[in-house]
Parts: C-alpha cells; structure tokens; sequence
C-alpha cells in the first residue's frame, strides 16, 4: 500500500505551482485530495486532471488562506465529504512583485499577510491522525549547504 492511500490531503493552491504539483503527486499516492485556490477555474482544471488519471479530489469554492472563514470552510467541506482530514499541507501564498519604490503599500502588505497569514494549520477535527508538510518557497528557508535554483 502506499503511504498515503486513502488519506484526505488539504492541498491549498492546486490552481498552480507547487499545490498543483502537490495534489497530483498525491493523488497518484491514492490520496482523496481536496484542494482550493483563489483562481478556482484553475483548480477546478487540477481536479479534473486529477479524475482522468483515476484519482479522486474535491476542490472547494474559491479558497483564501489569508481569511479564517474560508480555510474553515474548506476544512468543514472535507469532513463532510470524506469524514475527516489526514494531510494538510501548507503551501499556498502569494506574492505582488514589482521594484520596491514603485509598489504600494497595499501590494506590500498584501504579500506580507499571504506570506504570514497562510503558514499555520487550519483547525482540523480532533480524534485522526494528521500531518502538517510544510512548503519552503523561499532560497533562504532551504537546508544549509543546498544549491539555489
């Protein structure tokens, strides 16, 4: 059996990216992947995939990482479909880029709190087992002595 076969993994940011990259990888583990994003077209692409390649996934409404109502929401939307939660990962963010003395305060602000805000676990119901991965995207959270991209 593999290691995470008839697991429910949250996986937020499967529109793209590492949360796409995650739930598929997941999913071909025989995870039960439910994801989300803010581009939920996108998202809804990643669990269309992800039902081609005989895996199973659910993809919520649009999901904010930086709102506690929308990660709740999320969380609740696993338990109901499939009972409990096994695997969060914590990965989504987002970033506004642009040259520092031209970016407004708002852009700024807007990274630091995606940046900041979506790093913790959501509440999951107590009474399973559950991991929490957590995702560097940063060069500087890397290991000591690892190569930059």
């Amino acid at each position: 059996m593999r290691r995470p076969e008839g697991k429910v993994a949250l996986v937020p940011g499967t529109a793209r990216g590492l949360g796409k990259a995650a739930a598929l990888r997941f999913a071909a583990e025989g995870a039960l992947v439910v994801g989300g994003d803010l581009l939920h077209d996108e998202a809804l692409e990643t669990q269309r995939e992800i039902g081609r390649e005989g895996g199973t996934a659910l993809t919520a409404g649009p999901l904010d990482v930086t709102r506690p109502e929308s990660v709740e929401a999320w969380v609740a939307e696993a338990v109901e479909a499939f009972g409990g939660v096994d695997i969060v990962l914590t990965s989504a963010g987002s970033v506004r880029f642009g040259p520092l003395v031209e970016q407004s305060y708002d852009d700024y602000a807007s990274t630091v709190r995606s940046e900041l805000d979506s790093g913790g676990s959501p509440p999951v119901p107590r009474g399973r087992t559950w991991h929490v991965a957590a995702a560097a995207s940063s060069p500087s959270a890397r290991r000591p002595g690892s190569a930059a991209p």
